[in-house]
């Protein structure tokens, strides 16, 4: 499987203020969460699953997982899709190190206001992947907004990057749809299915980069990740239905 390309993309959501303790439901919350609320992943699972009647897709991710949790709970997130360059592959790692990644002694006062005193009275502060990326890269953290009527909005956090190749707003199928529910345990994993309910950002696309024949872009490919290393898509063979055309000659 190791020799099969998988596209890199991070997922991006936000926990609620009493874990396990949300009501989506109640109107007029325009609350901006605390960035201690803000949850991320690298997903290497990510793929298109259909694009009529409505556009869905597909990722797993494993449990117990701190972003699981907050996906279940809001129902929504934002994915970022990679440029295939280092500064793509430095975002691509720092949200593989997961949303709590290690803590740090500080002695003194010199803690974060959010940290806590151990039992030696030292200052104790948690590093976020979101803390790491920006260590890493230039890149800075806003506020996407998701206004729903007679809802409360969604405040998702958007990563801010020159890696950033483009931002896809997903909600996760519910009970209610028509596809059925998006959450399907499978062993110690959970299958999401999400529907695209919008492009938040497109960063660098322009049309005069589209070639008239294939229809894709020209350059500028999405990071993936192949033997072990972050790697590109290489060189096109021929449109679809190329290889096909040939067999019956």
């Amino acid at each position: 499987m190791r020799v099969l390309p998988n596209p890199i993309v991070i997922l991006t959501t936000t926990a609620a203020s009493t874990p396990g303790v949300i009501d989506w439901s109640k109107p007029g919350s325009g609350e901006i969460p605390d960035p201690s609320r803000y949850r991320g992943m690298t997903l290497s699972s990510f793929t298109s699953l259909s694009m009529s009647p409505q556009p869905l897709v597909t990722f797993n991710i494993g449990f117990p997982s701190r972003t699981l949790s907050a996906l279940t709970e809001n129902q929504h997130c934002l994915i970022h899709v990679l440029k295939a360059n280092p500064k793509g592959k430095l975002l691509a790692d720092a949200f593989t190190k997961g949303n709590v990644v290690h803590t740090t002694s500080l002695e003194g006062e010199n803690g974060s206001e959010s940290g806590k005193k151990d039992a030696e009275g030292n200052m104790q502060m948690s590093i976020t992947a979101f803390d790491l990326a920006a260590q890493a890269e230039d890149m800075k953290v806003g506020i996407h907004t998701i206004q729903r009527a007679r809802k409360a909005d969604v405040h998702l956090p958007r990563i801010e990057s020159a890696a950033v190749k483009a931002v896809l707003e997903c909600r996760v199928l519910g009970e209610g749809d028509r596809q059925g529910g998006g959450l399907i345990r499978v062993g110690d994993h959970v299958l999401v299915v999400a529907r695209i309910t919008g492009i938040a950002e497109v960063a660098d696309f322009k049309a005069s980069l589209l070639e008239a024949r294939q229809g894709r872009l020209a350059h500028g490919n999405a990071l993936c990740y192949v033997d072990g290393a972050y790697a590109a898509a290489g060189s096109s063979w021929g449109t679809p239905g190329w290889w096909s055309g040939k067999q019956g000659k």
